[in-house]
């Protein structure tokens, strides 16, 4: 469906390679409120060239007759194509029909395409889970596979030693991290032995 940020995106694009002019017009479609051109100022400020659009339109309540005009810069224009829709007495109390009004048919296969495509969760990571990972990358350059046991003694150097005194609890935490990462099938392990 042509949106309204679609009409007004044509309506710039046509204006890449030709002048704009006073009494130049398009239409919203959501209501087939008309904006044409009033006047076109340009501007050099700090060295900059600026171009202001002003555009007249009718109000967007129904039976007001009164008209707004609104003046955009050309570059902003471009990134931000929303218009005021209501003369100053009845602003912000118009809401359009029209549902993604102000989005183009490219943002809206985006944002389909966004909503369509599953956001798959990685599982968490704890410091047990971090070391057997870490232990399974270096020890795959020397090797295709490991033993189980070098692999969860290696792990278990990686992870900080506990409280002095204390029994040293880290080949249970690998053991239990590999363990888990095998049942999730993160990791494989044959015969003894993990595949790196």
């Amino acid at each position: 469906m042509w949106s309204n940020a679609d009409e007004v995106q044509a309506f710039i694009e046509a204006h890449k390679d030709e002048r704009w002019r006073v009494g130049d017009r398009f239409v919203l479609p959501d209501i087939d409120q008309a904006y044409e051109v009033v006047a076109v100022r340009p501007f050099k400020r700090r060295g900059k060239f600026l171009l202001f659009v002003d555009l007249e339109a009718a109000c967007a309540i129904e039976g007001c007759g009164n008209y707004l005009l609104v003046s955009k810069e050309v570059h902003q224009w471009m990134s931000s194509p929303y218009l005021s829709r209501c003369c100053p007495e009845h602003r912000f109390q118009f809401n359009t029909p029209m549902q993604n009004a102000w989005k183009t048919q490219d943002q809206l296969v985006e944002l389909k395409a966004k909503v369509a495509a599953p956001v798959v969760k990685a599982p968490r990571v704890g410091p047990n889970e971090r070391a057997v990972f870490d232990a399974i990358e270096h020890l795959s350059l020397v090797s295709d596979t490991e033993r189980l046991t070098a692999l969860i003694e290696y792990a278990a150097g990686l992870l900080p030693p506990g409280d002095p005194g204390k029994r040293d609890t880290r080949k249970q935490s690998v053991v239990r991290a590999l363990n888990g990462l095998v049942r999730q099938g993160r990791v494989q392990v044959a015969e003894g032995r993990v595949l790196l």
